[in-house]
């Protein structure tokens, strides 16, 4: 594998655009803008991303992605079978780098970041683009005052809750027995201060791969979070202090990848763990525990 260094020299290299095309991301009230992309590339993120992408607009972008093309060499070992998705992150002795598998990130000057793409048959174009947006969605939580975490968001009677937790915990069945419900993404959550509480914007990341044509807009208010555990029957619990802050970070989506942010996550973490929105819920195969959550008895 390439080292640090030796990445960030490659990344230097790839200064020109790989094509015209530009498309823009709306999450919440903020976009991300991605330019320099070519044409199959954005036909790519309209098919994947829905009615959360458009035409790149003329007014300013939170964050702006150029993207180039890499030069053919990868950014990671080849994934192996068994292995968890990986996601690496360095900022010793000089700038972020930020790699994958077929995709690697670094932020220019100008403010902007720039994305070098590797087309290869391994990885789906959409879903190279969808990784590399789901780790600036978590950076731009994080520079927010809030927290992406590995969890599946709804909306029931305009109120959002958010169901976390690692692989099997259980995100994809109490989703489903919670329908009907507005889905504001299921395989990541953010959380983000909002008069005086706490708000999710709707995100394209599904595990279907396919976003709604017309998601929820803008922030919603959020009653609770909750990380999930699979039970015999439902039952409700609060933890407090560090207990609340190191189970919620275990839910948190790439903590590792963040070194600039480190700080900052900290105290997200300690907001959102003291606002009294987090708890455990153990839960039963059956949609009995939304009592619970909605606060009815």
């Amino acid at each position: 594998m390439y080292s640090v260094d030796e990445a960030r020299a490659r990344l230097h290299s790839l200064d020109r655009l790989a094509g015209n095309a530009a498309r823009d991301l709306a999450i919440g009230t903020d976009t991300i803008r991605f330019v320099g992309l070519t044409d199959p590339f954005a036909a790519a993120l309209d098919a994947r991303w829905g009615g959360f992408v458009s035409e790149a607009g003329s007014g300013p972008a939170r964050i702006e992605v150029r993207t180039v093309r890499g030069d053919g060499a990868g950014w990671l070992p080849r994934w192996r079978p068994g292995e968890g998705y990986r996601l690496e992150a360095d900022a010793t002795a000089g700038p972020l780098v930020v790699r994958s598998y077929h995709f690697a990130l670094v932020p220019e000057v100008s403010g902007a970041w720039r994305l070098a793409v590797e087309e290869q048959n391994a990885e789906p174009i959409g879903r190279i683009f969808d990784n590399a947006a789901r780790y600036l969605v978590a950076r731009l939580a994080v520079e927010r005052g809030g927290l992406a975490v590995h969890g599946a968001g709804l909306r029931r009677n305009g109120r959002g809750f958010i169901l976390a937790g690692p692989s099997g915990s259980g995100k994809t069945t109490a989703t489903r027995l919670l329908a009907p419900a507005e889905s504001l993404g299921d395989d990541l959550a953010v959380l983000l201060p909002f008069e005086g509480g706490w708000a999710a914007p709707a995100l394209p990341f599904d595990n279907r791969e396919v976003a709604p044509d017309d998601p929820v807009r803008g922030l919603t208010p959020l009653a609770g979070v909750w990380r999930l555990f699979q039970a015999t029957e439902h039952r409700v619990e609060r933890p407090a202090g560090v207990m609340a802050q190191a189970s919620l970070l275990a839910c948190a989506a790439f903590p590792w990848a963040l070194p600039d942010l480190a700080d900052r996550a900290g105290e997200s973490v300690a907001a959102i763990a003291a606002s009294g929105l987090y708890g455990h819920l153990h839960f039963a195969r059956d949609g009995g525990f939304w009592a619970l959550l909605s606060g009815e008895r």
